[in-house]
């Protein structure tokens, strides 16, 4: 564990020490709320990352440790095909407010923190689609078909443009 991350873990009470790359469509304004928490986040503008390609922040958050927090499912997803990665979770709502991402955010943060698993994040794909609406899956070894069955059950993300009426009950479902 690194030395920030001990740190992080001992202000935490020494529970789980999280290390999240908050993607460029995740409010920067979320490290701060992170770490209030006990979760040690960066931002990929913060780190010299803005506007850069996908497989860059990948490659950086795999050199560095950190689980991906994204709205960008699709990409990330067809990226996870390596033997070991730190974990991605997926916002799969777009157009949300700081305070409505960290509403959806911080229940998952509190999920893995009271795992009591350090690594739990390795190898996970944590898909997020509401308010304390969450699914843990285990990412597969390379090859096993889990990247391409996720891309292809998730075409689209979920958008918030305009008001849900109640003639749309299916309108927040996956696509």
């Amino acid at each position: 564990m690194s030395a920030k991350a001990a740190s992080l873990s001992e202000k935490a009470g020494g529970g789980i020490a999280m290390r999240l790359l908050l993607d460029e469509n995740i409010s920067p304004a979320l490290v701060g709320r992170l770490a209030d928490v006990g979760v040690y986040a960066q931002s990929v503008p913060h780190v010299g990352l803005a506007g850069r390609a996908d497989h860059a922040v990948w490659k950086y958050a795999l050199d560095h440790d950190f689980a991906v927090l994204t709205i960008n499912a699709r990409d990330f997803i067809e990226l996870l095909d390596v033997a070991v990665n730190p974990g991605v979770i997926v916002l799969r709502e777009s157009g949300l407010s700081r305070d409505e991402q960290w509403d959806r955010i911080k229940p998952v943060v509190e999920h893995v923190k009271n795992s009591g698993d350090q690594n739990f994040l390795v190898n996970k794909l944590i898909e997020i689609t509401g308010t304390g609406q969450f699914e843990v899956r285990e990412i597969p070894q390379p090859g096993h078909g889990f990247v391409s069955s996720v891309v292809e059950s998730r075409p689209q993300q979920l958008q918030r443009d305009r008001p849900m009426s109640l003639a749309e009950p299916h309108a927040r479902e996956f696509c």
